[in-house]
């Protein structure tokens, strides 16, 4: 099986800066250590603080573990997927569903880093974070992007092309000076509900808050509370259905918030009362989403894909070898056809590149 057509699940993470617009507009701010404007200066800071904090508390987590432990609670690195503006993102591979909750919890604490972080330059910025899950080849997709995406001559189809180039980035990215982005309807969704966030909360999309709720903490202190503040339409998600509004409490334990909380007895929600909601939702709007799974898992906990998907990831998988081939074929034989005939080399390639476009028309229908 191709690399880039196997089933993944992938987590994705946001912080962006509460405030950096309104330091922006201060233009006579400058940092006393720098030539700068101070929003610049905090926003370079933020983009390596962001980096380096999250590595080295993962680095600090899954070092006080065993090898074995290591395996299924912490397994590949996250990484830096891109920035935004004033915005990070990053990105982890999921391969067992506890994975899930230890890397919200190394989460929160990098986010707390980044909150003294910015606050020492200001006290009036602030973070807000969120987080939302992703799976991978069916219904969202992957795709190459950078400088070192090299499109050679004789590419057939850029579907094709773009699949041997993740292939190559996931066999060995040391090898391939690019990097893959993520397209699809869930990272649509993660940006809707990152619009839910706050400094004070944690916005979760409802696969996150379902493999939390099913995932039994290790100590109190390894808990991870889950808040709900009801129901209301993403622009574009679901058709306008109402989606859940899930959030991880991110304020500190003696703030105002935990104070106004004890007066209006706000509790979180319990584990048993998410996860059954969750799963009532899944079905709910089974067209639209499906519960995550995580393809042979080991624990056979989410193992489970939706109805239909094995099949269609088949039928993909075929499709792509057949379509590889016969591209070639054409192209071998059209190549072979064409310089018999004496064809100038523009000619070739004109008439090549409409070949081409015969060929991914195909595909695409």
């Amino acid at each position: 099986m191709e690399l880039f057509l196997s089933p993944r699940l992938r987590i994705f993470f946001s912080a962006d800066i509460v405030g950096s617009t309104s330091l922006k507009q201060q233009g006579n701010l400058i940092d006393k250590e720098r030539i700068e404007p101070l929003w610049a200066s905090v926003i370079q800071g933020f983009y390596i603080e962001s980096y380096n904090s999250f590595k080295n508390e993962w680095k600090s987590r899954k070092e006080k573990c065993t090898k074995k432990l290591q395996a299924c609670l912490y397994g590949e690195d996250p990484y830096f997927w891109k920035s935004i503006g004033d915005e990070v993102l990053f990105t982890k591979l999921i391969t067992d569903y506890r994975q899930v909750s230890s890397i919200i919890l190394c989460w929160i604490e990098v986010i707390s880093e980044l909150r003294k972080f910015v606050q020492k330059s200001s006290p009036s910025l602030n973070i807000k974070c969120s987080a939302w899950l992703a799976e991978f080849p069916i219904k969202n997709k992957e795709v190459v992007i950078g400088n070192g995406v090299n499109i050679s001559n004789h590419v057939e189809s850029y579907i094709i092309e773009n699949g041997d180039l993740i292939n190559k980035i996931l066999s060995d990215p040391e090898t391939v000076n690019s990097r893959i982005d993520y397209v699809g309807p869930s990272i649509d969704t993660g940006f809707r509900v990152s619009s839910r966030a706050s400094s004070r909360k944690m916005a979760i999309s409802v696969d996150v808050a379902y493999i939390i709720s099913i995932t039994m903490p290790i100590n109190e202190k390894e808990k991870i509370p889950i808040f709900f503040s009801g129901s209301e339409p993403l622009k574009g998600v679901l058709k306008e259905a109402p989606y859940p509004n899930f959030w991880i409490d991110m304020s500190d334990y003696n703030s105002l918030f935990k104070k106004e909380d004890q007066l209006l007895s706000t509790p979180a929600c319990s584990r048993d009362a998410v996860k059954e909601y969750c799963e009532t939702f899944f079905e709910e709007y089974k067209n639209y989403i499906f519960r995550p799974f995580i393809y042979k898992d080991k624990t056979n906990t989410i193992s489970n894909p939706p109805d239909g998907y094995n099949e269609k990831l088949i039928t993909i998988q075929k499709e792509y070898r057949k379509f590889k081939r016969q591209t070639s074929e054409k192209y071998s034989e059209h190549k072979s056809l064409e310089r018999g005939k004496g064809m100038t080399e523009e000619k070739f390639n004109e008439k090549k590149a409409n070949t081409i476009e015969f060929i991914n028309k195909k595909i695409d229908n």
